[in-house]
């Protein structure tokens, strides 16, 4: 499980980008940030089993630098 921020310093990482001007919140739902956040959460998957998709899961950082094409030798 990534939060959004990790998921950016992720893909920074794997593009080889910076992320020195992007500032992760650390406020959550503490005080009045005006949003409400789920603490956690998840998307069902049985619909897409139901239509016969496959929905096994494989290691995000990898899938990535594949579909980026940033795959390392």
């Amino acid at each position: 499980m990534y939060t959004k921020y990790e998921i950016c310093e992720l893909f920074a990482e794997i593009l080889g980008l910076s992320l020195e001007k992007m500032i992760p919140d650390t406020k959550g739902n503490e005080g009045n940030t005006g949003v409400q956040r789920p603490y956690d959460c998840h998307l069902s998957t049985e619909e897409l089993k139901k239509l016969g998709i496959p929905v096994h899961t494989m290691d995000f950082r990898g899938w990535w630098r594949w579909e980026l094409k940033a795959v390392r030798h």
